[in-house]
């Protein structure tokens, strides 16, 4: 399967910290537009905050 994500989407899925988002998009083929990269690292700090995910495992740049 084949996914195109936008960063809503991407931001949604790791603020809800939802095993079934990982689960997905490990196995699927995601795609998403460069420029995501570029806004995750400009909300990192936002999105660790919302997140259970600690510093170490965010690493978008």
């Amino acid at each position: 399967m084949k996914i195109v994500l936008d960063s809503n989407i991407l931001f949604s899925a790791l603020i809800s910290g939802k095993e079934l988002y990982a689960d997905i998009f490990k196995s699927a083929e995601c795609y998403v537009p460069d420029f995501i990269f570029k806004e995750l690292s400009k909300y990192q700090e936002e999105i660790i905050k919302k997140t259970k995910l600690k510093e170490e495992f965010i690493s978008f740049t």
